[in-house]
């Protein structure tokens, strides 16, 4: 187990399960996974309700939760979603929860869109825009917000568009532990506002995981979020 940082990637901590970029540490999707400052990460959890309520806390609910209050988007003002994976599904329903008016989702899947629409989420299908229709439709928001996976450099910004729209740029790591006493009540209450029951598409076993990714990368069976149903936990001293 390393320590942070990661000063040969110039950054300034070690993330489970991720790429050399964030030091190599084995873990996050495993058979086994040790857990550094268990004291500290795992949040306790009721089993009155199925798994599935509460699975998305540690990434998608904090992560779409942090997109959307990094886009300050004002009471019945709108805002457009651009990537409708589990992220952005989840982005989209957080949006409205908040006090969003008008919620657009972009993306090329036909599967995402699908289960934009099935929520209630507006959409336009990506394939048939231009990348330049992509980019005015940045343009004319008054803040733009970006989470996620990092993806490496990107084309230039315009940034002379940007200056002349006064536009804000917020971007970084999902703040985790931050957020879950925001979303624990929206998790638990009755009639899941969030729609945690709806986001997975698939439910497999941990030796069904391989295909799994291969049909998530493919894009096949309408596959947009897969949960590993059969993990066992244990604790050592």
């Amino acid at each position: 187990m390393r320590t942070t940082p990661v000063t040969e990637q110039d950054k300034g901590t070690a993330l489970s399960g991720y790429t050399e970029l964030y030091g190599s540490v084995p873990g996050g999707q495993a058979e086994l996974l040790r857990v550094p400052h268990a004291d500290f990460g795992p949040i306790r959890v009721g089993n009155e309700l199925p798994d599935d309520r509460y699975v998305y806390r540690s990434d998608v609910l904090p992560t779409a939760w942090q997109a959307v209050d990094s886009a300050d988007i004002p009471e019945g003002g709108s805002v457009v979603v651009i990537g409708l994976g589990a992220i952005g599904q989840m982005a989209s329903r957080v949006a409205r929860q908040r006090g969003a008016g008008l919620v657009i989702g972009v993306d090329l899947v036909p599967e995402r869109l699908a289960m934009a629409r099935r929520d209630g989420i507006d959409n336009i299908d990506a394939s048939a825009m231009t990348g330049d229709e992509v980019v005015a439709v940045i343009r004319h928001r008054t803040a733009v917000s970006v989470i996620g996976v990092y993806g490496g450099m990107k084309h230039p910004l315009p940034m002379m568009a940007m200056f002349d729209k006064g536009l804000s740029i917020r971007m970084g790591q999902a703040h985790v532990k931050r957020w879950i006493p925001d979303l624990l009540p929206l998790v638990e209450a009755e009639d899941d506002p969030l729609g945690t029951m709806d986001l997975a598409t698939h439910h497999v076993t941990l030796d069904e995981a391989p295909g799994a990714y291969r049909d998530f990368q493919a894009k096949n069976d309408g596959m947009v979020r897969a949960v590993i149903t059969d993990i066992a936990f244990a604790s050592t001293q």
